[in-house]
């Protein structure tokens, strides 16, 4: 099997996984391919995400569920990530996940794979791309913030 598996960060620090998406492999097509994820033109040129082969929420057992959060959540933290993060996995025959690589790009595009994840446990669109940004432009305020006042200490004009 292979999921894909995204965190998100929640305000108070803890970490909420969304669904996953499992998308559906054959032995004739065992490895999800640049063909199974866009439609392209003759020049090659991206015009639509594929269809089908995939399903969200996925079906998976509470057992699994909490291997695969602890992966997600393992992984956002050792590579560093904020707020999301989006990994591939691959699921052997026993359930035991293995980490396929992590897909740090975002979009907020409607059909994209975040804003699908999220909008199966309510989250809009808009929610979501409002919420990075928020964030962002808080950690941008206090970054100013905290060098503004090392500034005003370095000169003595604070106590």
């Amino acid at each position: 099997r292979e999921l894909r598996v995204a965190v998100l960060e929640k305000d108070d620090g803890s970490f909420q996984m969304l669904p996953c998406i499992e998308y559906f492999l054959t032995q004739d097509s065992p490895i999800r391919t640049p063909e199974h994820k866009l439609v392209t033109d003759a020049r090659g040129v991206p015009t639509a995400a594929a269809s089908g082969g995939r399903k969200c929420p996925a079906d998976i057992d509470d057992v699994l569920a909490k291997k695969l959060q602890n992966l997600a959540v393992k992984s956002h933290m050792a590579l560093g990530c904020r707020d999301y993060s989006i990994y591939d996995v691959r699921v052997d025959p026993q359930g035991e996940p293995f980490f396929l690589e992590a897909c740090l790009y975002c979009s907020f595009a409607p059909k994209s794979v975040i804003v699908a994840m999220a909008g199966e446990v309510g989250m809009k669109q808009r929610e979501v791309y409002e919420m990075f940004v928020d964030r962002s432009i808080k950690r941008k305020r206090d970054a100013d913030e905290q060098a503004a006042d090392g500034a005003a200490k370095r000169l003595g004009m604070r106590a």
